[in-house]
């Protein structure tokens, strides 16, 4: 618990798929209705920048301490391999904020390279921007989390 505590006052950036945000929960003895309260609170116990939940195949939410909320749903992909997915997520999301880019194309992009890692055999496939913005502008379906939908 300390180092979670310690880590927590260290980052300015905290990423959790919905399983880790209520191992958090418990860990902390935090009460919450919903993901997006969970974002609120943990931003402003920790003043992160940006706390991220995600769904697996569907999507992302996103909150920003200047208190935008954005939820991107997920794509109907046909599942290869998960591993690494989430971590492909974060770094789209990283890259694009480092850009200067929205909070919205910064999740959009993560989403993408998350299911896009997802789709091949391994965690460290080699994705192409080009293949990024091909499913940003594909008509691929969508899965909603219920509480987004």
């Amino acid at each position: 618990k300390d180092t979670v505590l310690y880590s927590l006052t260290q980052a300015n950036i905290l990423k959790l798929n919905d399983d880790e945000a209520m191992q958090l929960r418990e860990l902390l003895g935090l009460t919450f209705e919903s993901f997006p309260a969970f974002c609120r609170l943990i931003i402003n116990e920790f003043n992160l920048d940006y706390v991220l939940v995600t769904f697996g195949e569907l999507g992302a939410f996103a909150r920003s301490s200047l208190g935008e909320d954005v939820y991107v749903p997920g794509y109907k992909i046909n599942l290869a391999d998960s591993p690494g997915a989430g971590d492909a997520f974060s770094a789209a999301f990283v890259h694009h904020i480092l850009r200067g880019r929205s909070i919205r194309v910064a999740c959009e992009n993560g989403n993408a390279l998350g299911a896009l890692v997802a789709t091949t055999h391994g965690a460290t496939a080699v994705i192409s921007q080009n293949e990024i913005t091909a499913l940003l502008h594909s008509n691929t379906d969508r899965l909603y989390h219920p509480t987004f939908s």
